[in-house]
């Protein structure tokens, strides 16, 4: 006998004929297979209508007028556009406050160099943030009314900064990009002289490659071809303005990509804790400063702090920056670090044709070079190493240490056509490990390669080491065509081995020149120091107001 799963499947086409319509099939299969299988195939059917019901409800439900994807759309679109009120809000919050400090505030040019700053697109009363109208009260600095999502897009971002053309003007390359939701017709872009570049366009994306100078207005336009119209405004500010620690992240991050910042001026606003964004525990976890990488604009800290710095790296080049070239970096106090790296290491790990002035790190700091290479550590309290750099009136009371060459509490080691005016030490300055390796380790600079220049300096830190030791530098070394040191003077505590000096640890050099530079001893009575103030004043307790009556320099005094 054939088994019931056999009769099945030969059946199978029959029984669904004889099912449609109405038939017995009693003689075919026996009554219990044609029970059970009468049901599967019902069940079956049943199934798939149920399932083409629920489809349906789905779809209804995903594309229907209150449908599950448009619902999460409009949701989308009105978070977007609450994080865009609350982004003009802190900056109209910013105006207000602009306003009632400072003088040259004013409701029209003012208002509209700080939005535009922000990358907000300002017509009159109207303003355009993150693609979202809004309309503010110029006055009061509030927001009026929420005019909601633009239909068509017009953003751009820097690609490159271009250094200067040949009218000596600083410029941009810029991506301007342009999106819609119907067709683009002509988008047309009015340069600062009043030439207008018009371009043809049938798609709803535009993406364009143009140049633009600092701090002059380009004028977008786009129209669609049904008659829809947008007009933006791009301007390449020469000054850029960072408050938080995320916007330092943000511009770390743009330097790394790399942008240059050349002819850019880059301040700080305010005070900056990095704590919330590199320590050994932020939010259980140690997270490591990644150093701003090659810089070649002006970064001004206009005397603002940055606290909390934490670098702990096996890489060379570390700090808060890691090289500049070209640069200006000025008027920062330094607060609270921890930067550690292989070698050349600082709060700049390495500077070449640049200017640094005005950098001042406290004594709640520690600045450490873990390895030396062929070269040398190179580990300084401001810079790892110098090439053709100017360091004007800075100092350093942080805790210097490093493995092996070249430690100096201002620079490990300058380089070629490079100096140091104005500016002193007041940080313990150490090596450590191989006694082989601890050498040339100063109050002032570890050494020098080339032509350089010490001048109005002073130590006070307390300097250790093995060989080459020295209050000023730890050697001249021997290729130096000229080393000159002078005013300078040295009152810290020298622990050295060999080649130890109060100025000089080894001079190796006969073209150095050390003139009217003193030792603890001496500088009681030497008063013919260029750029420093002789002390007389005390304070009501009998104590020297300043230094312990040593000379300070004149920029010191308060």
């Amino acid at each position: 006998m054939k088994s019931n799963k056999y009769e099945l499947k030969k059946y199978d086409i029959n029984t669904l004929n004889i099912l449609s319509k109405g038939e017995n099939i009693k003689n075919n299969i026996d009554k219990d297979t044609q029970y059970n299988n009468g049901i599967t195939l019902i069940s079956l059917v049943i199934t798939i209508i149920i399932l083409i019901i629920l489809a349906g409800i789905v779809i209804n439900i995903s594309i229907g007028e209150n449908g599950i994807f448009k619902r999460a759309k409009e949701a989308k679109s009105k978070y977007n556009e609450t994080v865009a009120r609350e982004k003009l809000e802190l900056i109209l919050e910013e105006a207000r406050i602009d306003k009632e400090t400072k003088n040259e505030y004013n409701s029209e040019e003012y208002l509209n160099n700080l939005l535009e700053s922000k990358g907000i697109t300002v017509n009159e009363n109207e303003v355009i943030v993150d693609n979202y109208n809004f309309k503010i009260d110029r006055e009061k600095l509030t927001i009026t009314e929420i005019l909601g999502e633009t239909e068509i897009k017009i953003t751009s971002e820097v690609q490159e900064y271009l250094g200067k053309n040949a009218n000596n003007k600083y410029e941009a390359s810029i991506l301007l990009k342009i999106e819609s939701n119907s067709s683009l017709q002509k988008v047309t872009i009015q340069n600062p002289d009043g030439t207008i570049l018009e371009i043809e366009t049938d798609k709803l994306k535009l993406d364009k490659d143009i140049t633009v100078e600092f701090d002059k207005q380009y004028i977008v336009t786009a129209i669609t071809k049904d008659g829809k119209t947008q007009t933006g405004k791009i301007i390449e500010r020469t000054e850029e303005i960072i408050k938080t620690a995320e916007e330092l992240a943000e511009f770390r991050d743009k330097v790394n990509t790399p942008l240059t910042y050349e002819g850019k001026v880059v301040k700080l606003g305010k005070d900056i804790d990095l704590s919330s964004i590199c320590g050994e525990n932020v939010n259980g976890e140690e997270i490591s400063w990644v150093p701003i990488g090659y810089f070649k604009g002006t970064f001004d800290g206009d005397n603002h702090t940055i606290s909390n710095i934490y670098v702990k790296s096996n890489k060379a080049y570390q700090g808060l920056f890691s090289v500049v070239n070209g640069a200006v970096i000025k008027n920062i106090v330094i607060e609270n670090s921890i930067i550690e790296g292989k070698f050349c290491v600082g709060i700049i790990g390495d500077s070449a044709n640049s200017l640094i002035e005005n950098i001042h790190t406290t004594k709640n700091n520690t600045i450490k070079a873990t390895t030396a290479n062929e070269i040398g550590c190179m580990v300084g309290g401001i810079v790892g190493c110098t090439n053709s750099t100017t360091i004007s009136k800075v100092s350093n009371s942080a805790t210097v240490i490093g493995n092996g060459w070249y430690v100096g509490g201002i620079v490990g080691l300058l380089q070629t056509n490079s100096s140091i005016h104005e500016s002193y030490n007041t940080g313990n300055i150490s090596a450590y490990e191989n006694k082989s390796n601890i050498a040339c380790i100063g109050g002032i600079i570890g050494s020098n390669y080339a032509n350089a220049e010490i001048s109005n300096c002073y130590n006070i830190g307390n300097i250790q080491g093995y060989t080459n030791i020295g209050g000023i530098s730890g050697n001249v070394h021997a290729t130096a065509p000229m080393l000159i040191i002078n005013n300078c003077y040295n009152i810290g505590t020298i622990n050295g081995t060999e080649h130890t000096g109060e100025i000089v640890g080894y001079n190796v050099s006969a073209n150095s020149k050390i003139n009217n530079s003193y030792t603890k001893s001496q500088i009681i009575t030497s008063y013919n120091l260029g750029n420093f103030y002789i002390d007389d004043e005390k304070n009501e307790n009998g104590t020297w107001k300043y230094n312990n009556g040593y000379p300070i320099l004149k920029w010191q005094v308060k």
